[in-house]
């Protein structure tokens, strides 16, 4: 059985406040994408909750013909999405409760040990091993454990460029 809970993601829509997400069926499908990508995807899931199917012309619709990024809000494009006007991004960072949840498996794939320097333990960080900044996703392949200090000083840099320092 799958220990993996519910979680509820607050967001600023009038007619739906929460939507509520299996993080097991969730993170299976968004793993793979870019912050901004998980962005655009999540908020289709919150118009199919309001609205249900959407009635499209094409099966496989780029993300970008839903969303946009503008002025650190999510904002619809065209005419698909109907009562979501804007969504607020914080950051540009994953729902807390969805980064705990990636964070704490890849903490336990790596045996809770720095990837870089081998430190068991102590204050643990989740490294993403290409840089969100450059495009980098949320996938497992993408994160490994670090401690505090091999992650603050690897920055946003590429795992290559950080050693060669």
């Amino acid at each position: 059985m799958n220990s993996l809970p519910y979680i509820q993601l607050q967001v600023s829509t009038t007619s739906l406040p929460y939507i509520q997400l299996y993080l097991g069926e969730y993170l299976a499908d968004v793993l793979h994408l870019t912050t901004e990508e998980h962005g655009k995807y999540f908020l289709l899931l919150l118009d199919y909750a309001q609205n249900g199917p959407l009635e499209l012309q094409k099966v496989s619709t780029p993300l970008d013909e839903f969303f946009k990024l503008q002025n650190n809000c999510w904002v619809p494009v065209g005419r698909h999405i109907k009562k979501i006007k804007r969504v607020k991004v914080e950051n540009g960072r994953l729902p807390k409760g969805l980064w705990d949840e990636i964070r704490m498996r890849i903490f336990q794939r790596d045996n809770f040990t720095c990837q870089y320097c081998g430190q068991r333990g102590g204050k643990l960080e989740c490294d993403h091993i290409y840089p969100v900044s450059r495009g980098g996703s949320n996938h497992e392949s993408n994160l490994a454990t670090s401690c505090l200090k091999c992650n603050r000083s690897k920055r946003d840099k590429t795992v290559e460029e950080w050693k060669s320092l």
